[in-house]
């Protein structure tokens, strides 16, 4: 095998043959920061517009967190709450008149969901487990029929902001619709 096989090919057969090779310092780390962030496709001038761009971030951030099992200190990976944060911050950063050509949602300091410890305000059980099945119900939905199927109305329809994709490369290995077609 050493002769067929790179470093890590070997390191591979020897896993699968019960050998350990890989150290714990080479696990990768737990991550702790989500960036959503895109660029627009025209240049923004209206509030409106921009609270709809970082909800759809948020958003997109939450199922991110979801995902990996993360919670944020103020104990919560549900879409609404990161969207009320995120809106409200942007109110208080928005300056009219200018023009913004990008808008992203950062969550930093992420936790494991496991160590988390309750605080005295946090949301009954009840509550808790009701907003949980709601966002995997909402996840599950999205998995399965593409993402935004189902969305909040927070996050636009139109989305007249939204990043042009003009010159991006076909994805012919993972769309159907994108393989090339002969005669």
């Amino acid at each position: 095998m050493r002769k067929r096989l790179t470093v890590r090919g070997l390191m591979t057969v020897l896993e699968l043959r019960g050998r350990s090779c890989l150290d714990l310092d080479e696990a990768p780390p737990a991550r702790k920061s989500i960036l959503c962030s895109r660029s627009f496709g025209r240049l923004v001038r209206e509030r409106g517009e921009l609270e709809e761009a970082v909800a759809a971030y948020a958003a997109r951030a939450a199922e991110k967190l979801r995902a990996l099992d993360l919670s944020l200190s103020a104990a919560t990976d549900y879409t609404p709450d990161l969207a009320a944060a995120a809106l409200g911050l942007l109110r208080r950063l928005f300056r009219p008149g200018f023009n913004y050509q990008k808008a992203g949602v950062m969550l930093a300091g992420l936790e494991p969901r496991a160590g988390r410890q309750l605080g005295l305000f946090d949301p009954p059980a009840a509550e808790t487990a009701r907003r949980a099945g709601a966002m995997r119900c909402l996840d599950a939905i999205n998995a399965r029929f593409g993402r935004d199927t189902l969305q909040y109305a927070a996050a636009g329809l139109g989305r007249p902001w939204r990043m042009r994709q003009t010159r991006k490369s076909p994805r012919y290995t993972t769309r159907w619709d994108e393989l090339p077609r002969v005669g």
